[in-house]
């Protein structure tokens, strides 16, 4: 699954409050947020459309993995390919 990065604007103080209280308590702030975004996306993505994700995710986790690209190989011999010979 590809993931983005969210980027927020939040009041200073609270944040840093919220972090050392969280650290008490070894909670994990990003998956607390994590857990938040996804109760939004309940809320306010129809059920068709989440279960059309969920399908789709489940499809690519069942994909085998792409092979890695080949890449063409430089000549040891720069005059290999008409090149000048020094």
């Amino acid at each position: 699954m590809k993931t983005e990065t969210l980027q927020l604007k939040y009041d200073a103080e609270k944040l840093s409050t919220l972090r050392l209280y969280m650290r008490k308590s070894q909670a994990d702030l990003d998956g607390e947020l994590a857990k938040c975004i996804d109760k939004l996306c309940e809320r306010h993505i129809p059920k068709d459309v989440r279960e059309l994700f969920e399908m789709r995710r489940q499809e690519q986790a069942g994909r085998p993995p792409r092979p890695p690209r080949s890449r063409p190989t430089v000549p040891q011999n720069p005059g290999e390919y008409g090149g000048q010979q020094e």
